[in-house]
């Protein structure tokens, strides 16, 4: 099992979908057995990559967590917030997964949505859920991190799990933003 295709929408520099524009498309990145992200400096092209691990540490989880933060050695922000369109707790985060397996493509479309707009850390709510053409009441439906605890989603879990750990993320090879850069005294107009 392979993924396909992931489609997104409310995640960090990707404006998230609003009211009023919910026919505004989901951003997508199709996969290949080899994907390269080319584009400008602060495109966000690093943004996708990381979204791309971030995804499938949640599709291999199995806490309650739907969209942990941590795992596997990774560390996507310190909060759910931080990972929202300008950290804005009101704005969703949209995600369409398509996996792939001897021909045959499954789907997964969720919704997640910060709890509350307080300072503490808890994990965002799954607003809504379809699961291989299904709309799952979300109210009833128990979760294992992105996946619902049903049998046919194991496969997705463990297949998940396998391309994380197969896959390689090669970071952005510039040096790191600072607030603040120091400026030597006197080398103005030196040759």
């Amino acid at each position: 099992m392979n993924l396909r295709s992931l489609s997104f929408a409310g995640y960090r520099s990707f404006a998230a979908k609003s009211p009023a524009e919910r026919n505004r498309p989901l951003e997508r990145l199709d996969l290949t057995p080899l994907t390269i992200l080319l584009g400008k400096n602060n495109s966000g092209k690093s943004t996708v990559a990381r979204l791309l691990h971030h995804v499938l540490l949640a599709l291999g989880s199995d806490g309650s967590d739907p969209f942990p933060i941590t795992g596997e050695g990774r560390t996507y922000g310190s909060r759910f917030r931080d990972v929202l369109y300008n950290n804005e707790f009101f704005r969703p985060l949209d995600l369409h997964v398509e996996m792939i397996d001897d021909g045959e493509s499954g789907v997964l479309d969720v919704r997640l949505i910060q709890s509350s707009d307080s300072a503490d850390d808890r994990a965002p709510v799954v607003q809504s859920m379809t699961f291989q053409g299904k709309d799952l009441d979300v109210e009833q439906t128990v979760a294992h991190g992105l996946l619902p605890a049903e049998p046919e989603a194991r496969r997705w879990r463990e297949a998940a799990r396998a391309l994380l750990e197969a896959s390689c993320h090669l970071g952005p090879v510039r040096d790191a933003i600072v607030e603040v850069y120091t400026v030597e005294h006197g080398a103005r107009g030196r040759h």
